[in-house]
């Protein structure tokens, strides 16, 4: 069994704005997951996480997220997790609502073991179906892409790695007209990360990251610093 505990801040990047009504702000993030083995190539767990906003004086999302993943073979894992989140109803009010979260993650692993016997550098790709509703809100589906890279060898115990991910939200836009009705799907968030990994053990890492995230049509942006 692993127990870890994970603290991120996030504070809001000053640069890369799309416009000058670029919206910026700062916010802590805090959470602990739960790992535990079933079998050789089945685990399951929960996390709990909490995130803060308006230069972390309000708690915009608190949640709890149950999960399992299966390693079908080296190269090929499949997951899936339920998340049920609390949230504020609006911007303009502190009453909160329940959302609900499923989401089925795709991975393919160890891509580049295919062409070289030992690479030193791993690739990544990873396709996450997520399906969120809450109460007297319409349901959000997306699809999420991300590529990861990562460079390890057996004589160094860090290990530095990136990864970028596209958002796609399914019925993004919805329009009405006299004879019928259009819905549109859009890429509307971007997330780029770097990080390095130390392992201190075969149960605990530390690991240091920043994300750059942007919401396209919204113009936020986002500079995550993490520990």
């Amino acid at each position: 069994m692993k127990l870890n505990w994970r603290n991120t801040v996030i504070i809001s990047c000053l640069f890369l704005t799309r416009n000058l009504n670029a919206q910026n702000d700062f916010g802590i993030w805090s959470g602990l997951e739960l790992n535990a083995p079933i079998t050789k190539d089945i685990n399951i767990g929960v996390e709990v996480e909490t995130r803060f906003d308006r230069n972390a004086s309000r708690m915009k999302t608190a949640f709890i997220s149950p999960f399992a993943g299966w390693e079908v073979s080296k190269h090929f894992k499949v997951g899936v997790n339920y998340r049920l989140s609390s949230s504020p109803y609006s911007a303009l009010t502190d009453n909160r609502i329940a959302s609900h979260r499923y989401a089925l993650d795709i991975e393919f692993r160890n891509i580049l073991e295919l062409i070289n016997v030992k690479p030193r550098l791993g690739l990544t790709l990873r396709l996450r179906g997520t399906k969120e509703f809450e109460n007297l809100k319409r349901t959000d589906n997306y699809l999420r892409l991300r590529i990861k890279a990562d460079y390890s060898t057996s004589k160094s115990k860090f290990e530095p790695y990136f990864y970028a991910e596209l958002f796609y939200h399914l019925k993004d836009q919805i329009t009405y007209t006299y004879s019928e009705v259009k819905t549109f799907n859009t890429i509307n968030k971007f997330r780029a990360s770097i990080g390095l990994k130390y392992s201190i053990s075969k149960q605990h890492e530390i690991k240091l990251f920043s994300i750059y995230q942007s919401q396209i049509q919204k113009s936020e942006n986002d500079f995550i610093l993490g520990a």
